[in-house]
């Protein structure tokens, strides 16, 4: 009996721990028709905020963009970025600066961009190697 409720307890907690972790899935900008995509993840404690935030605040003061919609998906703060500039030069330039903040690893939260051409950037959980 006491393997059972042992095994039973295993089980639920590989369950819980695997419902718990969001990682950024999705279509991929091809898809989208997003100039830059980013992805903000969670390892079931939240995105980075500070990231979001510097990342958030990049993109409201580029004077490229044209639009940008961000669209939640997850149930701690996860949410996909998308935004369309007004030239692939502008492009080029948003995807580089915002490369440039996020980190090759992160044990907070995974964050991708992508650019339209499919080149991308992601900080992933230490311990892994980058795509």
């Amino acid at each position: 009996m006491d393997r059972r409720v042992s095994r039973l307890w295993l089980v639920i907690l590989g369950l819980t721990t695997a419902a718990c972790a969001t990682v950024p899935t999705g279509p991929s900008t091809g898809t989208t028709g997003c100039d830059v995509e980013v992805r903000f993840g969670s390892y079931a404690m939240g995105v980075d905020t500070e990231l979001t935030r510097r990342i958030l605040s990049l993109v409201q003061n580029d004077p490229g963009v044209e639009t940008s919609t961000e669209t939640p998906w997850g149930r701690e703060g996860e949410s996909t970025l998308c935004v369309d500039l007004d030239s692939a030069a502008g492009t080029d330039r948003l995807y580089g600066r915002i490369a440039a903040l996020i980190p090759p690893y992160s044990d907070r939260a995974p964050t991708t961009v992508i650019h339209r051409d499919g080149r991308s950037h992601s900080a992933v959980m230490p311990g892994r190697s980058q795509p």
